[in-house]
């Protein structure tokens, strides 16, 4: 009889339901995807993560801080997800991918008075570039050849370090990577109002970056949350919600 009582245990077991483990996301001020109001996170990634927790069962809370900080979080702590994270290659192996869930666009900036030439990203690494601290935009840029970077913890301190003078100096630089869709916000809250885009590097897929020791099935179940969103079309109206401010 023992055999019949050890496969009664193991039925009863398997049917025991899913408890998700808590989650902490965790973000950096990236308006419109991820911002501070008040006391709360919010933005388009943000709703998405939302309503992707509670369709998953998963019991969720939002940080934000700087993103070298959030990006050292989301490898150390073991409940752990940051967002909104490109999906680069020497991030691969690093985190437990969930997404995408947004599309985001790079580019660099300038001051209007600027008249160097850029069509590349050869040419652009000829020139002083600001950007922030563990950022897959810098990343790329030196992977394509870029050496003089000016690097800061948010991205708000960059524009005012945009200058038309290709000799000054103390931090000073000639252009600024940023996503193309809250680079005028993010300019103007730093009260630079006078940039102009010089070159589109690339569109990029936005993900939710897990900690590579979240339990596997808390992964899959927002997984499955996210596809769920996408086919009863709740993802694109979260998306269409943003349309006005995703401004290119």
């Amino acid at each position: 009889m023992q055999p019949i009582r050890q496969s009664a245990a193991v039925l009863v077991f398997a049917l025991l339901p899913f408890t998700a483990s808590a989650v902490t996301f965790l973000t950096e001020t990236n308006p419109p995807f991820n911002r501070l109001e008040g006391k709360s996170v919010v933005g388009l990634s943000t709703e998405v993560v939302t309503e992707m927790a509670k369709r998953a069962g998963v019991p969720a809370k939002f940080e934000l801080g700087t993103w070298d900080v959030m990006y050292s979080r989301a490898q150390a702590d073991k409940e752990a997800c940051l967002y909104s994270t490109a999906r680069e290659l020497h991030r691969e192996t690093l985190f437990q991918w969930v997404g995408p869930i947004a599309t985001n666009a790079w580019a660099l900036y300038a001051k209007q008075g600027f008249t160097g030439k850029v069509e590349s990203i050869k040419d652009a690494a000829r020139y002083r570039i600001a950007a922030v601290v563990e950022d897959a935009k810098s990343q790329y840029l030196r992977e394509k050849g870029a050496t003089f970077l000016v690097e800061a913890l948010k991205d708000e301190q960059n524009p005012p370090k945009l200058t038309t003078d290709p000799k000054a100096t103390g931090g000073k630089v000639d252009l600024w990577v940023t996503g193309a869709y809250q680079a005028k916000a993010v300019a103007e809250n730093a009260g630079v109002k006078d940039i102009k885009k010089v070159f589109n590097l690339r569109d990029v897929d936005l993900w939710l970056a897990c900690s590579p020791r979240l339990p596997k099935a808390t992964v899959e179940k927002l997984q499955d949350a996210l596809a769920a969103m996408k086919r009863d079309g709740s993802f694109r109206k979260i998306q269409d919600r943003y349309s006005n401010l995703l401004v290119k």
